[in-house]
């Protein structure tokens, strides 16, 4: 894999972000999100110093594709792409153009071919990669959490990485069509993995990513989500819908 398959489209960019913006207001109510201005700080030391970016995220459902590409490009504005499975990518090739790196994680070399890969591309620059550890859609109340350690694998060969942990959550309230939350959770500007095997990170992380997802159903079952801001708004229910009466 040569730099030029890291090379965007940006037509495709510019296509995507604004049928996915679109699809996402059609098909939800709202998008909530917690711990943005601190995540902006973090891009903001990796541009400056030239530090990668690892965004690492739980993986619930096929929407989240649509509200990283939304917040890469509508909010972050950063330079990002996604470690994306290599049998979905054979299915949607374009999104190469929209940062889409194919990766076969049932294959232990082709894994560590593109992780390296990955690695000397992102290293010595600015630039952020997404990434499922979980590697498929699992539900959120499935316990334990697994992670692979593909993600420790790829922080140990960065150089200075800043990972930035990301929960992601769909859920119904008062309204007809679902919520999106998004809560970038933990930042850690010093990863060292020297110490330790990629496999007890890997689990570390997953620990933490099932606290957080505890923390997040017991404050939805309160109400206590106070701390999210909205920042997209979507569908209106029907029973929020202005209707002109005629007579």
């Amino acid at each position: 894999m040569k730099d030029n398959a890291f090379r965007k489209s940006k037509f495709l960019i510019s296509f995507f972000r604004h049928y996915f913006r679109n699809s996402l207001r059609r098909n939800f109510s709202n998008i909530y999100i917690k711990g943005f201005a601190p995540v902006l700080s973090a891009l903001e030391i990796s541009g400056k110093n030239k530090r990668p970016l690892i965004y690492c995220a739980n993986h619930s459902s096929w929407w989240d594709v649509p509200v990283i590409i939304y917040l890469t490009y509508d909010l972050l504005n950063s330079d990002s792409y996604c470690l994306m499975e290599k049998k979905q990518f054979d299915v949607h090739p374009y999104f190469k153009g929209i940062g889409a790196v194919p990766i076969v994680r049932e294959d232990p070399k082709d894994a560590v071919r593109v992780l390296a890969e990955c690695t000397d591309y992102l290293n010595n620059t600015g630039k952020s990669l997404w990434i499922f550890p979980q590697g498929e859609i699992i539900p959120n109340g499935r316990r334990p959490v697994h992670f692979y350690s593909g993600v420790s694998h790829l922080l140990e060969k960065l150089k200075d990485p800043i990972l930035v942990c990301t929960y992601l959550d769909f859920r119904f309230s008062g309204n007809q069509f679902p919520e999106i939350y998004a809560d970038f959770f933990h930042i850690n500007f010093e990863v060292d993995l020297s110490k330790e095997k990629r496999s007890h990170f890997a689990r570390q992380l997953a620990e933490m990513y099932e606290k957080q997802a505890d923390f997040f159903e017991s404050s939805f079952a309160d109400g206590s989500l106070k701390d999210y801001e909205l920042y997209l708004k979507g569908r209106k229910s029907v029973n929020d819908r202005s209707f002109t009466k005629f007579s």
